[in-house]
């Protein structure tokens, strides 16, 4: 048996006219995934870039000083609000302990919790005052000093 040219080219041909609504359908489907991943970027880069201008805002008003001050105890006040939480689960103060705390073991739990907050205050002062104190050692400038 024996296949000539023309009937290889009308059988791909054919095969090609059964694939193109197919292809086209991708296409189209295709296409439409990314318009919507392109809107939802868009969405993302206007926060990045409002959240951006409100950083650079925010540092110019303040000056760098004051900016890394402040940035720092919003950090201290974040980690000691998320111990507050953990300190307050532990001793069944959260709104989800049942029974809740009433009365006398209230106040002895919520003393409890304030004195653990103070340890726990003071332990992260004294952190960051030995972190404070190894990165002055690590200056250049102050190993010149020194030197």
């Amino acid at each position: 048996m024996r296949v000539s040219n023309s009937e290889i080219a009308q059988t791909l041909i054919t095969a090609a006219k059964n694939a193109q609504p197919k292809t086209d359908e991708f296409a189209a489907q295709l296409e439409k995934e990314m318009l919507n991943n392109i809107k939802s970027q868009k969405g993302d880069v206007e926060k990045e870039v409002s959240e951006v201008d409100l950083f650079k805002e925010r540092l110019s008003t303040l000056g760098a000083v004051l900016f890394y001050q402040q940035f720092n105890l919003e950090k201290i006040e974040k980690l000691i609000e998320e111990k507050r939480k953990e300190f307050e689960k532990a001793l069944g103060l959260d709104e989800g302990t049942i029974p809740p705390l009433e009365g006398e073991e209230r106040v002895k739990a919520l003393n409890i919790l304030e004195e653990m907050l103070k340890s726990f205050m003071e332990q992260l002062k004294d952190e960051m005052e030995a972190r404070a104190q190894l990165e002055d050692n690590k200056s250049p400038l102050n190993s010149l000093l020194q030197g």
